[in-house]
């Protein structure tokens, strides 16, 4: 269905601009559902705010009622699509629907509202066009020693592409994402080493590190760069197909840069030695290569072998692309000198309401985070090992990788230095 069609199906007036004003939804409770799943706002599992009523409207179009939704401001782009700040079309769970005549967007699991469908640029429902290779038993039994198993790393993989695999464990084999903590830092073992370090842009509003949203605003922005390497230490390949701007749900064209953008791959956050959040920021993957190699890695099972990114073309035919992926034991790593490979920091200028200040920080780094959800957009076999977290010192125009004591309180109340030493 159209967009055309689905304004249509509501009967909303819809105007587009500098957002999408839209008339109110009809109300409906915090809580579970008819069909026992939560309401989301910003496609988030949303409680009632504190203090207030569980079983107030949330939709009430604005006010105390309607503070626990997500409000996420929208564009319309040149095809009429409702996207975010980051460029995103807005969607909802699988099996829910959005209400499009919610100024926010909301998704609901309840029959009723109109179906939401991953819309492409074109406007078009989601008709992405990878495919795995030709199943060689066409369906049938699998040969001894092999099981049917998932061929993408994709969650929402269709049932027919799972081909039959080696199994020498008796399982099918999986793709399992770390972060390397020792990397965020310093990676002085790679031919040109690339340091933690905070760095001062001037950023015009055209940008394509504004337009992505890497930063906040534009103007002249202090960041804190470092590394980002995210490897596969499973024993299956971690594979995300070719690059397809018809794949909504896994894959983004942004034309700021040139490349695709691989959906939900890293987040990162700047907090307190406390745990409070300062600053967030989220990896915009262009592309995953073996480029780093993890421990005594099998060559054999290298299947993603650079130069694939840097020969890429967004222009090129769809069958023509390169497909993308980690194999076990290879990762992929993003060095402090890229594009957009930081936390913005805020304005240089001193006493600005959104810099963050001087002091000791938690810096931490996730893969596999979800496209604005909670929830992972690629299968793997361990989800607990997908953080890593180091300290980091803030100093004037300054930035260090600390002891992990450091910030922590000393006997006395004072706190221990970067070095983890108490006074």
């Amino acid at each position: 269905m159209s967009r055309d069609a689905l304004r249509a199906a509501l009967g909303a007036a819809v105007t587009l601009g500098a957002s999408l004003a839209l008339p109110a939804c009809p109300q409906r409770p915090y809580g579970a559902d008819d069909a026992g799943a939560m309401n989301r706002g910003d496609a988030r599992d949303v409680p009632a705010p504190q203090g207030m009523d569980a079983t107030a409207p949330r939709d009430a179009g604005a006010g105390l009622a309607d503070v626990g939704c997500g409000h996420t401001a929208v564009t319309a782009d040149p095809a009429g699509l409702p996207r975010d700040a980051l460029g995103r079309v807005r969607q909802c769970w699988p099996g829910e629907a959005r209400c499009e005549c919610d100024t926010d967007g909301d998704c609901y699991a309840r029959p009723g509202y109109v179906p939401c469908e991953y819309l492409t640029d074109a406007g078009a429902t989601d008709a992405r066009r990878y495919a795995p290779p030709p199943d060689p038993t066409d369906g049938g039994a699998c040969p001894p020693g092999q099981l049917r198993c998932p061929y993408t790393a994709f969650l929402d993989e269709p049932p027919e592409f799972a081909r039959c695999q080696p199994a020498p464990l008796g399982r099918c084999p999986a793709p399992d994402l770390i972060v390397r903590r020792a990397w965020i830092a310093d990676d002085t073992d790679q031919p040109t080493p690339n340091r933690l370090r905070l760095e001062t842009l001037t950023l015009l509003s055209s940008s394509a590190e504004v337009v992505e949203g890497c930063v906040r605003a534009p103007g002249r922005r202090r960041v804190l760069r470092f590394n980002f390497a995210a490897l596969n230490v499973g024993d299956g390949p971690f594979r995300v197909g070719r690059p397809d701007e018809n794949d909504r749900a896994h894959w983004e064209n942004f034309t700021a840069h040139g490349h695709f953008h691989v959906r939900g791959w890293g987040d990162y956050a700047l907090r307190t030695v406390d745990g409070s959040t300062v600053v967030t920021a989220r990896k915009q993957s262009f592309c995953l290569e073996d480029n780093v190699r993890e421990g005594e890695a099998d060559p054999s099972l290298r299947v993603f072998q650079p130069p694939r990114c840097a020969n890429f073309s967004f222009e090129w035919p769809f069958d023509e692309r390169p497909e993308f992926g980690l194999s076990p034991m290879w990762g992929d790593e993003y060095p402090s000198s890229v594009p957009c490979q930081w936390v913005d920091l805020g304005p240089e200028a001193p006493g600005a309401a959104d810099r963050v200040g001087d002091g000791i920080y938690r810096l931490t780094l996730a893969v596999n985070v979800g496209d604005g959800t909670p929830r992972p957009l690629y299968r793997e076999s361990n989800y607990d090992n997908n953080r890593a977290e180091i300290r980091v010192e803030i100093s004037g125009d300054t930035a260090r990788a600390c002891d992990d004591a450091a910030g922590d309180a000393c006997p006395g109340g004072a706190r221990r230095s970067c070095l983890g030493a108490c006074p």
